[in-house]
Order: C-alpha cells, then structure tokens, then sequence
C-alpha cells in the first residue's frame, strides 16, 4: 500500500510538471495570432458617403467583411459639420455605437463640447478612453482602459490626449480639468495593462508626433493616432527596443484604415504589421453599406430636420446676402459674423473672407438653419498674432481685391444696362480668381483712398481706439480656412494661438445675447474714405504674385455675378462712382 501510494505520489508530481510545462512550449511553438483591426481618426463630423467620403455606414460593412477584431477612432470625429455640431455629437457617437467601434479617444475638437458632454457621450455610446483627462482631485474625467478577448490572447486598449495640445483645445471647456503629462501616462497605464495579463497593449491618442510618443513609450504594441491629418504606417523602436507599430488614417472619413498585425508570444511583441487604406471609392465599390447603419443615418437626419427649424433668437433687422455684395464692400452680415467672432476669442480683430459667407439672416425669428446656412463648412474659428505692419499689408490686398471686384460688378451692370445678356457681361468683366477672400471685418476703424496706388490706399487703421503700431502683435481671429489662405502669406505662415469651436457655434451664441447685442454688432462702419492723405502713410510690400485659390472658392455660375485682372474703370456715367466702393450698405431689401 504505501509502495502504491508513492508511485501515486510521483506520478501525480510527474502530471503536473508536463501540465505545468505545456503553456513554455506552446508559447515557444505555437504560430503568431493574427489580429485585424479597422481604424478612423479627424472624422470631424463627416459622416456618410458622398464619393469622396466614405462614411460610417462602409467603416462597418469593412469591419464585418474582413472580421475586424477591433474598430478604434483617434479623436476629432464628434465635432465639425453641422451634423455633429446640432446634436452635441450625440449623433456621431449613436453612430459609432452602430457601427461596431470599440472605442475612441477625445479629440481637440470633441473637448469644445465640455467634459460633461463627453462623460455623458462616452456612457451612453462608446468609451472615449481618455485617462490623463483629469479633475481637481486628479481623477480620471474619462475611462482609462478596455480589456477584451481576441483571437485567444487578451488586448488592453487605452486612450491618452497629447498635453502639448491643450492650447489648441477650447480651455473654456476644460471646467477644472486638466490634462497630465502623455508619455508618462501611457508608460504607467501600459505596464498597468501587462501586470493585469495582457498580451497585446493597443494605446489611442490625439497627438502632436506620434512617432516621438511611441518612441517614448514601453510595452506598447499599436498606436492608434490622430490629429495631423497625415497618414502613418510606421514600425518603430520603443523605449525597451521593441516594435510598436505607428498608424494615422488621414481625415474627413476619405479613407479607412485596415491592420493585420501579427503578434509573437515567443517574443512578446508585433513582428509584422500591414495598413491598407480603403478609399471611399474603393469602399463604395468592394463592399455593401451596412443597412442598420445607413437606416440610423437617414433616421438622425430626419430629426436634426426639426433641430434646424428650432427658433434660436431674433434679429432686429435683416442681414440680406448676395455673392457679390461680400466680395464688392462692407456688409451687414460679414459685420455680424466677424463680431461673432471677437465675441467668442476676444480678438483685437476679427475678419471672415467673402466665401465663407453663405446667406442672410432674415429679421424676426432666427432658425438654427438660418445661421448653419451662413457658415455651413464645418469650420473652426482659429487666432493668430499680427504684427500691426503685418495687419496693415493684409488689409491693402484684401483692400485690392475688393476693388477689383466693385471694378468687375460694375463692369457687368454696365453691359447689362445696355442689352447685353449676363454670360456676355461675366466673359467681358470676371471676377478675379481670388474674389472669395476680400474681407469682411470687425475690431477696426479703417480710412482709405480709392483713387490711390496699391500699397498706398489706406490712411489709417485705428485698433481699440488707438493708431495702430506697427511693431505691436495685435490677436486676429478667423476660420480655419481662411487663416492658412496664401492669399495672405503673413496670415498663413503665422502659428495658430489657439482654436475654438465651429463659426456656427459663434453665430448662434451671438444670437442667443438677444436683440440689443445683434443690432450692436452691425453698427457703424469699419471702412470710410479718407478725407485727406496722412503725411506719412504706412506702405506695406506689394507681394510678388496674387494666389488663386482652391476650386471650391471659385465664382459659382447661374445666379452670381461672378476675374478680373481689370484697372479700376471710370464708374461716373453709371452714377455710382467711388461712393459705391466699399460703402457701408443698409439697404435691407438686399441687391
């Protein structure tokens, strides 16, 4: 018995130790898993195809199609076209539930809504993992991590916001958060992830340089990013010298990001990895929308429709809009929307070129439509630093190109007036290429003299008051397209200062103030005519060049009066003469 008993002993000790040996040979022998993962990042509220984008509802016929173990979004997708914006992103986050995402992480942009809201979103929707977010007690605003099972190894994910970002995030709606330092973050959240057993750490960020960050880290194996608009496949060396693969999926939803990653428990890290990116025509053409997804599409446009008839505020007067009444002067609308403007960044200046501005607002009741009409590009409004020497030569060329176009307008009323038809009066005085960026503008008192020399034109510019000074930096704030226009290179080659939310956001917060501040903010002219010359004029540098801009600024055909590389014509047998170049315009009826 006790001879049975010991052989018992040992066989027993034996089984153990094989059992105990199986998980080192397996390890060592077993093949690579193989994990496939569909990312997205800057979304900015784009959201269903339209040939260049690809929309939501092919993000997740491409993750069922190709069996995606995770769908992952970097940040930038909640906020942007009014489609996000008139919902709060309640919208695009109902969507990203639809469509299969795991997880996302916060966004510059996303941050515009207040952390509330993204509490709020991230609940009811999708986590927004953004740990290094926190309060005043140094609390997580945000969930940290998601751990999930695929493909029999367990991956962590987790979501870090780029610190150096916070200026470009609306810091109003920070509201007693702050955001810690990333890489120290992620280097403690991923070793948190491996003690808890995971065997591949995935990490979501909206950053800077994420190639700089992944260089940085530990025990990370994907680094899903976002906010530069570029595209990333990049297999980079970490902290400890192993790979961790770098990826960014461009913008706006125009491609999808498509990852095979093959993960080696022998060596504990990602020895291949490979990024597809799917085209919007490519999506369109290889896969099937996704139905539910397509369905909750035409279902949220159907309510935002009673959105957009919401009665926001009310306007003492009408703000009537033309195409070429913005390019051609000074208007009540561009007043209204640059005011909007300095209201929200406190800016010195504030300025709006002509293309950005797409309609009136009508007096009595304001509809949400109505102000998502007069800027309805999804645009952000950004601020600069200009000197005042700078400011000076912006506003003589915009000054050009306004004239230019006043030059070209009352060319084609010429003809018209005498029998010939619009086609004939558009050929024979177009408007210039770059009609779109004259200036509307608000913060200023300006003086100038038509009959003058470029460069020489305008007299005066008076800032808060006082003269401006041509070494002083002076804030200027404008929309994100038109602060990187070259049309004015020392506008676009200044950095941003800081970014806020959309131009609509602007509009209707402006709005919402009532009657006395929307009639305030179109009273009294920027422009006048200059009574007599300065002794001295400030004479900035004629640029080499005018630039033309992008197709999408180019005069529309049909209704517009829309180049001009005219002289300014002698406008005194159409009894309109200088006063009708760039004067303030009160007419309500619109022209």
């Amino acid at each position: 018995m006790k001879l049975n008993k010991i052989l018992s002993l040992l066989l027993a000790g034996a089984m153990a130790a094989s059992v105990a040996a199986v998980p080192a040979v397996s390890a060592q022998d077993s093949a690579p898993v193989e994990l496939t993962v569909v990312t997205t990042n800057d979304i900015h509220g784009y959201y269903t195809y339209n040939g260049s984008v690809a929309g939501l509802e092919y993000v997740a016929a491409i993750a069922q199609a190709e069996g995606a173990d995770l769908v992952l979004d970097a940040g930038d997708t909640l906020h942007g076209q009014s489609f996000a914006t008139v919902t709060q992103g309640e919208s695009m986050a109902r969507l990203l539930e639809a469509a299969g995402y795991d997880a996302m992480t916060m966004g510059n942009h996303d941050l515009n809504y207040g952390v509330a809201r993204l509490q709020q979103l991230s609940q009811a929707y999708v986590p927004i993992l953004t740990g290094n977010l926190v309060d005043e007690n140094g609390s997580a605003a945000l969930p940290e991590t998601l751990i999930k099972e695929v493909e029999g190894i367990t991956v962590g994910l987790f979501g870090v916001y780029d610190d150096s970002l916070i200026s470009s995030a609306d810091t109003n709606a920070l509201e007693g958060h702050t955001v810690t330092d990333a890489v120290s973050y992620a280097n403690e959240t991923a070793q948190m992830l491996v003690d808890q057993g995971c065997d591949v750490v995935v990490c979501l960020t909206h950053n800077a340089d994420p190639v700089a960050f992944a260089q940085q880290t530990s025990n990370i194996d994907l680094v899903v990013s976002g906010h530069q608009h570029l595209e990333y496949r990049s297999m980079v060396d970490n902290a400890q010298g192993k790979n961790v693969y770098v990826t960014q999926t461009g913008y706006y939803l125009q491609q999808v990001g498509l990852i095979r990653l093959s993960y080696d428990a022998a060596s504990d890290e990602v020895t291949t990895a490979q990024m597809d990116y799917i085209t919007a025509q490519q999506a369109a053409a290889e896969y099937t929308p996704d139905e539910t997804v397509s369905n909750l599409i035409n279902t949220i446009v159907e309510e935002e429709s009673e959105i957009l008839n919401t009665v926001i505020g009310t306007s003492p007067i009408e703000m009537p809009y033309a195409w070429e009444d913005v390019r051609r002067g000074e208007t009540d609308i561009g007043q209204f929307v640059t005011a909007a403007y300095l209201e929200e960044t406190g800016a010195d200046l504030a300025i709006e070129n002509a293309g950005g501005i797409r309609s009136g607002l009508p007096q009595g009741e304001v509809l949400y439509n109505d102000i998502i009409s007069i800027s309805p590009y999804g645009n952000l409004i950004v601020t600069k630093q200009l000197t005042g020497k700078e400011i000076w030569e912006m506003l003589e060329i915009s000054l050009d190109i306004t004239l230019r176009n006043q030059a070209a307008y009352e060319g084609q009323l010429g003809m018209l007036e005498q029998g010939a038809d619009a086609q004939e009066a558009q050929l024979a005085y177009p408007f210039p290429d770059e009609s779109g960026s004259a200036l509307q503008v608000s913060g200023a008192e300006i003086t100038y003299d038509p009959t003058a020399e470029y460069g020489s034109r305008i007299q005066s510019i008076t800032i808060g008051g006082a003269a401006i000074q041509s070494g002083r930096l002076y804030t200027v704030a404008g929309n994100s397209y038109l602060v990187t226009d070259d049309t004015y290179p020392m506008l676009a080659n200044a950095a941003a200062v800081h970014e806020y939310g959309t131009c609509e956001e602007a509009l209707r917060d402006l709005l919402l103030q009532g009657e006395d501040a929307v009639a305030a903010a179109v009273e009294g002219s920027v422009w006048s005519v200059a009574s007599a010359q300065p002794e001295e004029p400030v004479q900035p540098e004629t640029p080499e060049e005018t630039p033309t801009l992008p197709e999408e600024e180019t005069p529309p055909t049909g209704d517009s009066l829309p180049l001009a590389g005219v002289a300014l014509l002698t406008l005194s047998g159409l009894g309109l003469a200088g006063l009708l170049v760039l004067r303030r315009r009160r007419s309500r009826g619109g022209c």
